[in-house]
């Protein structure tokens, strides 16, 4: 590889780590989020749940306020969780990605499970 493939090589490796890693997305409310994945999250010997991964700009410790954007978000997962007819959701959200080779995201997530009176309860997931 030449000293031009080189330069190549570099310039495209720093320009794909520093593009973002989500999408936005308007939730039905108005509110954007920087969605990250919307999937079927699999376990072994789990029920399988849907779940909702997002980039937030809140403080990854300030939990009562991620609590709150969750709440937000789940008005708009409850409708796909219940169409899809699982019984668990998950939110989670990320903080920025950070490094450049070797990629860093720490998160804080939000189980929701449905209670046999038909009601959902959140319970915080430490990532």
């Amino acid at each position: 590889m030449g000293y031009l493939g080189v330069v190549l090589f570099v310039v495209t490796t720093y320009w794909s780590s520093t593009r973002p890693t989500y999408r936005p997305y308007t939730l039905p409310s108005g509110k954007t989020i920087k969605l990250i994945a919307l999937q079927k999250w699999v376990e072994a010997g789990e029920d399988n749940s849907l779940a909702l991964l997002y980039q937030t700009d809140i403080d990854l410790n300030s939990k009562d306020e991620l609590r709150r954007e969750a709440e937000h978000i789940w008005q708009f997962l409850q409708g796909n969780v219940e169409k899809e007819r699982m019984t668990k959701a998950r939110i989670l959200a990320h903080g920025p990605t950070t490094g450049h080779f070797v990629k860093k995201r720490s998160g804080f997530g939000f189980l929701i499970e449905k209670q046999e009176d038909g009601t959902w309860k959140f319970s915080d997931t430490q990532r």
